[in-house]
């Protein structure tokens, strides 16, 4: 099955980025503390969620066109380059004059104001990077993908450590560190897209755009409810809680986020598989099974040597993130689930499932934090995000029965010929020439 054979490839390099980004957050929790940390993740997200509200569905919307054909690339990059200069001319001045003094109200003692107004500059690097990443995917150049982010938590990590030898780190420069890997990511993204003689001139066309706008809004509400069920946590928990809590939950998000790397890996397969060839039925089921079987082993593992991690690897002020961990890990596998279902559906042309799933989710989300992160803290941030994840891997289950009858035995079920394959892809995983011939092109 191509699909899975080109699963270890592109899992090795998202794995080298997501190990980079492991390490540096070692460093921060040793350097900053769990209330810098805390810190960190609330300044980083904000302009994020801002993007996310904004960006109007385009990221999807350029994978679909651009894999089915609809439009010329060339045109495609116009359009969205249009839509970054106006995005950046109207959301920024917003932000900076009503959002950042908003927020300096709600949070005045838990983020520094000068971080929040220099956000701003991250929400258009942001918007780029995610823009192109679509483009990227349209195009089935994968391995770009995957290096752009290689290259992003590099310049983060590599800055980190430059900083921690020639100075000290801080929330300030931690937030420089970010904003560079953005930038170099971006700008990677951009250098590899002219690379293969597509142009970079805006165009203008009001009736295209509205199309893309409105092909892209079906899954936009699912991206922003996705945004909330990941991230609102963190603004509730940092509202309720002190930031040092705040900064041990991001702790044992950051452990399970290792089982999230695989599904990860093949939904910048899927998408654009789905949109070639339409046949989801041929081998999303086997794809999941696998995914599935590979998750629940690493998480087993997690099980038995987290605490021995968190110890060693964080130290003992954060050792209280062990029993997030073990909450969390049920909830990241049904993600995982619900991550290549929606995925595959949405390269389909049905993006409305993953708006649906991720609905549910963040209505679950939002209630069970209200009530629980008060009463047990950040016990019941974690207890609030596995249950919704689960919920809305149940919604996509539903959704992939209903449009291709799969029947859940047919995902949860592992079968004789899912172990040859796991066989082949391990050895994939472990040619480490193959991997670094495919580097070498990039």
């Amino acid at each position: 099955m191509k699909i899975l054979n080109s699963f270890g490839y592109t899992s090795a390099g998202i794995f080298i980025g997501y190990f980079i980004h492991f390490i540096s957050g070692i460093i921060l929790a040793r350097s900053i503390g769990p209330e810098g940390v805390g810190v960190v993740q609330l300044a980083i997200f904000i302009p994020w969620l801002v993007l996310v509200l904004t960006s109007g569905g385009f990221r999807i919307a350029n994978i679909n066109y651009i894999c089915s054909k609809k439009e010329s690339v060339n045109n495609i990059i116009g359009y969205n380059l249009t839509v970054i200069l106006i995005h950046s001319i109207i959301i920024i001045p917003l932000y900076i004059f009503i959002i950042v003094p908003l927020l300096n109200n709600v949070y005045s003692e838990k983020i520094p104001l000068n971080i929040l107004y220099f956000s701003s500059i991250l929400i258009t690097f942001n918007l780029i990077y995610y823009y192109f990443q679509g483009i990227i995917i349209g195009l089935k150049k994968i391995k770009h993908f995957v290096f752009a982010e290689v290259i992003k938590s590099s310049v983060y990590i590599i800055w980190l450590i430059t900083i921690l030898l020639l100075y000290r780190l801080n929330i300030s420069n931690v937030y420089l560190s970010y904003l560079a890997a953005t930038f170099f990511g971006a700008f990677f993204l951009l250098y590899k897209i002219r690379k293969y003689n597509y142009m970079f001139r805006p165009r203008f066309n009001k009736n295209k755009i509205l199309e893309l706008l409105k092909f892209g809004m079906k899954g936009q509400f699912a991206n922003i409810f996705n945004v909330m069920n990941y991230k609102l946590d963190i603004f509730i928990v940092a509202y309720f809680l002190s930031t040092d809590r705040l900064g041990i939950y991001a702790i044992a998000v950051s452990l399970t986020n290792i089982l999230n790397f695989i599904p990860l890996s093949l939904i910048n397969v899927l998408m654009p598989k789905a949109a070639n060839d339409m046949q989801i039925k041929k081998y999303l089921p086997q794809v999941i099974r696998i995914v599935v079987f590979i998750m629940i082993t690493i998480s087993i593992t997690l099980i038995f040597f987290g605490k021995m991690i968190i110890t060693y690897l964080y130290s003992t002020t954060f050792l209280d993130a062990y029993i997030l961990l073990i909450i969390l890990l049920p909830g990241s596998i049904f993600l995982g689930i619900n991550h290549m279902i929606t995925s595959s559906l949405t390269g389909k042309g049905i993006p409305s499932v993953q708006s649906i799933s991720a609905g549910i989710g963040v209505i679950i989300t939002v209630l069970l934090d209200f009530i629980l992160i008060p009463k047990i803290g950040i016990l019941g941030a974690s207890i609030a995000t596995s249950t919704s994840y689960i919920s809305m891997a149940v919604v996509s289950i539903f959704f992939l029965n209903k449009y291709e009858h799969i029947h859940i035995h047919k995902i949860f079920i592992i079968e004789k010929q899912d172990f040859i394959k796991i066989g082949e892809i391990c050895k994939q995983i472990l040619s480490k020439s193959k991997i670094l011939k495919g580097l070498m092109k990039i």
